[in-house]
Order: C-alpha cells, then sequence, then structure tokens
C-alpha cells in the first residue's frame, strides 16, 4: 500500500480589485462646475424681493435668538451663520444656495436609482438614468429660483 501524499490547498483566489474612485469625483466635480456655470451671474445680485423682509438691514445687526427663534430654525439657522460671516454681501448666501442644491440633486440621483431598481430596470442602465435625472434637477430652469433668490433657499 502507497502512503497518501498530502495534497497543497488549493491557491486562494486574489480579492476582486475595488472600482476606482475617481469617476465618482470626477462627475461630483463635473457637476459642481456645472452648476457654479450656470448659477453664476446671479452670485453678485443684491437683495430683492422677500429678501429684504427675510433679511432687514444686511441682518447681521440682529442675534442669534432673533435670528432661529422664527418658524424655520434649521433654515434661519443657516441664514444668520451667512450674515455673520459675510453681512450685506450676498455672494455667500448664493454660494450656500448651490452647495444645498447640488446635494439635493445628488439626492435625486440616489432616489431615482432606487425607483428603476423598484422597476426592474436593468442594472447597467440605472445610473446613467438615475444621472440625467439628477442633471435635469440641478440644471433645470425651473430649479433656478432656490439658488439666484436668496430666499428661495427654502425650496431646496
Amino acid at each position: 500500500m502507497k502512503p497518501k501524499r498530502s495534497q497543497a490547498p488549493p491557491p486562494k483566489k486574489a480579492p476582486p480589485k475595488a472600482a476606482p474612485r475617481w469617476p465618482i469625483f470626477a462627475v461630483v466635480a463635473g457637476a459642481l462646475i456645472v452648476a457654479l456655470w450656470a448659477y453664476g451671474p446671479s452670485f453678485h445680485a443684491p437683495f430683492l424681493f422677500d429678501d429684504t423682509v427675510v433679511f432687514p438691514g444686511s441682518g447681521a445687526a440682529l442675534s442669534f435668538a432673533q435670528w432661529v427663534n422664527r418658524i424655520r430654525p434649521v433654515l434661519m439657522l443657516s441664514y444668520w451663520a451667512n450674515a455673520k460671516t459675510t453681512g450685506g454681501d450676498t455672494f455667500a448666501y448664493h454660494l450656500v444656495n448651490v452647495l444645498i442644491h447640488c446635494a439635493a440633486s445628488a439626492l435625486m440621483y440616489f432616489a431615482v436609482r432606487r425607483i428603476l431598481q423598484w422597476a426592474n430596470v436593468e442594472p447597467r442602465l440605472r445610473a446613467p438614468l438615475a444621472g440625467f435625472c439628477a442633471a435635469l434637477f440641478l440644471t433645470h430652469p425651473a430649479q433656478s429660483e432656490a439658488v439666484a433668490y436668496l430666499a428661495g433657499r427654502s425650496e431646496a
């Protein structure tokens, strides 16, 4: 009888390589550039219409309690932070509005992608379709009020 040879264990499979992250960063940077380009002309617009009600004077003279003790405390907290950092310059208000709008567009991407998954759309089509919907939301003229109009931040 021949002695049994010990068999070497099968070689371990290498873990799958993670997908590169640079395409995600490129898409996010591209969306931010498009948003800044689209809404850039409104960045130095003065306080208009309801802005003078929401921001009496420049709004910087009001105390924290006067700002936040209103109907929408989180919204008013964001306005208060803008008023304290920049006072009467509207650039920072518009920049924050653009960033909030970009975040809302990102949420739109994830919501549409989930809806497409529930609708059993092919997996390879989900990301492009959701990206198209998010880009449309980001740049559609009907959304310009949420960015160009300072008091429109509540819409975002």
